[in-house]
């Protein structure tokens, strides 16, 4: 009898961890595994050059996954195993952390395909810095490093 008891708790504790890991996910859109797929020189870039860096081609299909306080991935600026989410909506004044050239930001903003008004986003700060990644849509991601956005796609 206290086996059949202990089981019936242990199953019940099990159930609750993955409920409680299922609202964490909800509440984390990045939460998963992710692949950048496209690089372009960013708006504000003084470099307007078409070509591509070793940077932007090391970064190029590869992988990123995202769980409770961490972010992993090949590259050391996008891996870290402390990694706090911050859960967003910004205006396009704010995007890529104020970046945008003004006046125009909305319309620089809808041309990366992202949506007019308040775009969700999530910030994720690391030992390397803060990263903030707008979402075009629930499967699509932007986010700037050294001048190039890069585009992130759920896998």
């Amino acid at each position: 009898m206290a086996g059949k008891i202990a089981l019936s708790l242990l199953a019940l504790i099990g159930l609750a961890v993955a409920a409680r890991l299922d609202a964490i996910a909800a509440e984390n859109a990045l939460f998963g595994k992710w692949q950048i797929t496209e690089a372009m020189v960013a708006p504000w870039s003084k470099q307007k050059s078409k070509g591509q860096s070793a940077e932007t081609r090391k970064l190029l299909n590869m992988e990123i996954t995202f769980a409770a306080k961490t972010m992993k991935s090949t590259y050391p600026t996008l891996n870290c195993s402390n990694a706090a989410f911050e859960m967003r909506s910004d205006p396009p004044d704010v995007l890529f952390q104020g970046s945008l050239a003004e006046p125009n930001q909305a319309r620089v903003a809808e041309s990366m395909g992202l949506p007019r008004g308040e775009v969700p986003g999530v910030e994720v700060t690391c030992s390397s810095g803060d990263i903030p990644f707008h979402f075009r849509d629930k499967d699509t991601a932007l986010f700037a490093l050294n001048d190039v956005i890069y585009t992130i796609k759920r896998k």
